[in-house]
C-alpha cells in the first residue's frame, strides 16, 4: 500500500467550522445506503466514547430497487449539525460503481474533493478515465475482495469501501469499524459478521493512495441539471405522454448481465415478462409457430438476475459485466 505522506486527509475535525460533506455514488442494491448508516452508527460509538461528533445519513433514490443509480449523503462535524440540504459542494465523493454517468457522478465536486474509488484500474488510470482533473485519489478493488470474502451471490462492496474509507477519515479506526459491522449484522450470526469484518479489513490494507495534484491530469467541467420551476411542471405531476420510455437506456445501470446458453434451453419461456421485469427478453415464433427465446435486450435489460433464478434448466446464468467486455 502506497505511504500518505503526501496527502491530507480529515485526521480530526474542528468545532465551528462546516461539517464534511460525503456523497456516495452506487447502485440499488449494492449496499451503499447501509454503508452510509454504518457512519452514522460508527459516530454514535465515538458519541459513547466521550468523543464529540455528529453525522447525518439521507438517501436519494427512485422507484426502481436493482440497478438504478442512487446517491447518498453523509455530513459529518464536530459541533451538533442543523442543516439537512442537499449538499452543493462535496469534501468526499464515494464512487462504488464507475459506470455511472459521469455527469452524475461530478456534481459537486471542487478542486479539494477527495475521490475513493472501487475498481480494479491504478488511481491516475481511474483518474483520466473519469476526467477528475488534478485530485486526490484513494482505489480499493472492493467488489473482488467482496466476491472473494463474502462469497454470496450477490456480494456488497459496502463493507470493504467502509474500510478503505478510515484511510480518509483516520478517527474511524479499524477497530471501531469492526464493532459497528458486529452491531449492524449480529442478527444474521457470527459468520456474517465475521466475513464482514475481513472485508472491512481487506479493503483497508489493499487500498492504493494517489496524489495527483501536480499531474495533469484531464477535467472537464460536468453540466449541472436544470431544474423545472414550479410553472413548468404540469398540476400533480401529470404526465401527458408514455412514448420515449423505450428510449431510456436502463441497460447502463446493469452490474451483471445474463447470458443465455441456447444449448440447454428448453424454450419454456419461464423468464418472459411478467417474471422479466423490463421486458428485455427478444422471442419469434419458428416455422411451426411456436415461440422460441433467442436473445436478450441488453439496451434496456438492468441485470436484475430474476431470469437466471428462474430458469429451470439453468440455461442463463449472470457474469459481471467486466467479464463480458473480456470475453
Amino acid at each position: 500500500m502506497n505511504q500518505k505522506a503526501a496527502i491530507s486527509y480529515f485526521d480530526k475535525l474542528e468545532s465551528n467550522t462546516p461539517p464534511v460533506t460525503i456523497v456516495w455514488h452506487a447502485r440499488g442494491n449494492q449496499g451503499a445506503v447501509g454503508a452510509s448508516s454504518n457512519i452514522t452508527d460508527l459516530v454514535a460509538l465515538l458519541i459513547g466514547l466521550h468523543s464529540m461528533y455528529d453525522a447525518t445519513s439521507a438517501p436519494i433514490f427512485g422507484a426502481a430497487k436493482e440497478g438504478e443509480p442512487i446517491r447518498v449523503y453523509n455530513r459529518i462535524g464536530k459541533d451538533p449539525i442543523e442543516v439537512f440540504y442537499t449538499p452543493t459542494k462535496l469534501d468526499v465523493i464515494v464512487i462504488v460503481d464507475p459506470t455511472i454517468a459521469r455527469n452524475i457522478l461530478l456534481q459537486g465536486a471542487h478542486k479539494d474533493t477527495i475521490y475513493l474509488i472501487n475498481t480494479d484500474k491504478k488511481p491516475e488510470e481511474i483518474a483520466r478515465e473519469l476526467k477528475l482533473g488534478p485530485s486526490r485519489i484513494v482505489t480499493v478493488n472492493a467488489t473482488k475482495i467482496a466476491k472473494e470474502e463474502l462469497k454470496t451471490k450477490r456480494s456488497h462492496p459496502n463493507t470493504a469501501m467502509l474500510g478503505a474509507l478510515i484511510h480518509i477519515f483516520p478517527f474511524f479506526t479499524r477497530e471501531l469499524m469492526a464493532k459497528t459491522i458486529e452491531n449492524t449484522y449480529e442478527e444474521k450470526g457470527h459468520t456474517v459478521v465475521s466475513t464482514n469484518q475481513k472485508s472491512m479489513e481487506r479493503g483497508y490494507t489493499e487500498t492504493v493512495e494517489f496524489d495527483g495534484r501536480e499531474i495533469d491530469i484531464p477535467w472537464q467541467e460536468t453540466v449541472q441539471p436544470k431544474l423545472l420551476a414550479w410553472y413548468d411542471i404540469l398540476p400533480g405531476g401529470a404526465m401527458p405522454a408514455v412514448g420515449n420510455f423505450s428510449l431510456n437506456k436502463t441497460g447502463t445501470w446493469r452490474t451483471e448481465r445474463p447470458v443465455w446458453d441456447s444449448e440447454k434451453c428448453i424454450h419454456c419461456l419461464s423468464c418472459i415478462p411478467p417474471s422479466c421485469p423490463d421486458n428485455s427478453i427478444f422471442t419469434k415464433l419458428d416455422q411451426d409457430g411456436l415461440k422460441k427465446f433467442v436473445g436478450f435486450d441488453y439496451d434496456h435489460c438492468k441485470g436484475c438476475g430474476v431470469c437466471a433464478n428462474i430458469c429451470p434448466v439453468k440455461a442463463i446464468r449472470m457474469i459481471s459485466e467486466s467479464e463480458a467486455k473480456n470475453e
